[in-house]
């Protein structure tokens, strides 16, 4: 799903209308945390035509979403709002750990199990 159209879903579920360069920020803080959780260096999105994550729509919806609804409601101070997005963002992100396969060119090989690259190198 293009960048544009996951702004235009988390605008519509947090019932706000922030700025575009806003929402595109949370969902590359979702990114950053993806990546962390599945030891990848998948792209970050951009405001270009036709940009979209890489990975399939079924986990941008259940993971992109629910973290930029939670980023805007956090501002919000809608305590409870926001904890149920990052909730089922912690949830899915664990799902999909288990069930997606990262393709090798994204693979972070700099990272081992512990998170600390040479650790058994010296």
């Amino acid at each position: 799903m293009e960048t544009v159209k996951l702004i235009e879903m988390v605008n519509t579920l947090s019932d706000e209308q922030e700025p575009a360069a806003n929402v595109l920020e949370y969902l590359n803080d979702a990114m950053a945390r993806i990546n962390i959780r599945l030891k990848a260096n998948l792209p970050y999105l951009t405001l270009e035509d036709g940009n979209q994550a890489i990975f399939d729509e079924k986990w941008q919806r259940a993971l992109l979403v629910p973290f930029g609804v939670g980023r805007i409601k956090q501002q919000d101070s809608s305590q409870f709002e926001y904890s149920d997005a990052y909730q089922e963002f912690q949830i899915n992100l664990a799902d999909m750990a288990v069930q997606y396969d990262v393709p090798l060119v994204y693979r972070d090989d700099a990272s081992d199990a512990l998170g600390m690259p040479g650790i058994y190198e010296n």
